[in-house]
């Protein structure tokens, strides 16, 4: 069996020290290493008032990437579909797709992305999503593309421009129910296992997912990711000092510094704090951490084990250089890469 294909997710986190706005060019910059490195697709994701996290307009980013680099996939892990009209995201992914054919992703979720408050101001109304809106909503987004049913309120309304498709469409979420959905709409499905307390769940998702696949024109096959919080230098106690770094940002919920990827000298003078200690527990119990072979040969028993076609990789480490040698170091060392996922777009 070929080794699944390596993607990159990045959240765009701030870091100590430095404006917030840093993290979107830190990002554009580990886009064009991305590209040159062979990866197969580069995600960015989408948050709103969370003060550590600077993407909130992932179209715009993914423009600036996608115009900034000639081979990698781009897309969003993922546009928040509740908080938009899906007529305004069936139009700005056309255009991107017409714009840079065949290498744009919209992957999509059923997330706030932030506070109720903010959630209620993005969606410029008095009630927060229902349970089941998220697809009403994914039926719309494809039939302002596909055409809506006579009986729909919308009917003759087609998404611009009209002879340009959607892009290659996912469904990204971490639960039974979005795999479910991911099958039923014939997209792809990745599992956040980023987002994920534990990695428990994500066999369910996946094999729900499989199970009531349903073939379409761009995806007639299911194709199944994960995303994986990884933490990968030359020695295995660099590693650990790096995901400590990232433990303390998570430990900081709820202050002025929440989120805010600090650096190992500052996490090196957390040792005593409990709160640091139960956040660095959690994420040494979901992240793939260590030395090029140690994280290689984690990531290929996961991708066995889920019967993944793709990881998609994400990671928090303060300094931007060390982050891309994080991304290059597992490339580096990784098997032969899959047969990529066969697209119509």
């Amino acid at each position: 069996m070929p080794s699944p294909l390596l993607s990159i997710l990045d959240l765009s986190i701030g870091t100590t020290g430095r404006p917030l706005s840093d993290a979107l060019g830190d990002t554009v910059r580990l886009a064009e290493m991305a590209d040159g490195l062979g990866f197969e697709r580069f995600w960015v994701g989408e948050n709103h008032n969370i003060g550590s996290l600077a993407s909130s307009s992932p179209a715009v980013l993914m423009a600036t990437i996608a115009a900034r680099t000639g081979r990698i996939r781009v897309g969003a892990g993922c546009v928040l579909l509740n908080n938009h009209a899906p007529l305004a995201i069936a139009e700005t992914f056309k255009v991107l797709h017409t714009l840079h054919p065949g290498r744009i992703d919209l992957g999509l979720g059923r997330a706030p992305g932030g506070d109720p408050l903010t959630a209620l101001a993005l969606r410029q109304q008095r009630t927060l999503a229902r349970p089941d809106e998220f697809i009403d909503r994914l039926a719309e987004l494809l039939g302002f593309a596909d055409g809506l049913p006579k009986d729909h309120p919308y009917h003759g309304v087609v998404a611009m421009p009209a002879d340009a498709p959607l892009p290659d469409l996912w469904v990204f979420g971490s639960s039974v129910q979005s795999g479910q959905t991911a099958g039923l709409a014939g997209v792809r499905y990745g599992f956040a296992a980023h987002l994920a307390p534990t990695l428990d769940g994500a066999p369910d998702a996946m094999a729900a997912y499989r199970a009531g696949f349903e073939p379409t024109g761009s995806a007639p096959f299911p194709w199944t990711a994960v995303s994986l919080l990884v933490f990968c230098a030359d020695s295995a106690e660099r590693a650990a000092d790096l995901a400590d770094a990232y433990a303390l940002a998570w430990s900081r919920h709820g202050t002025a510094r929440a989120g805010l990827i600090p650096t190992l000298a500052e996490a090196r003078g957390a040792a005593g704090d409990p709160a640091f200690a139960t956040a660095r527990e959690r994420v040494r119990s979901i992240a793939v951490i260590g030395t090029p072979g140690q994280v290689v040969g984690r990531l290929n028993d996961l991708a066995t084990e889920l019967r993944a076609d793709e990881l998609i990789l994400t990671t928090g480490i303060h300094d931007p250089a060390e982050r891309a040698r994080c991304f290059a170091l597992i490339h580096e060392n990784w098997p032969a890469c899959a047969v990529p996922p066969v697209s119509v777009a």
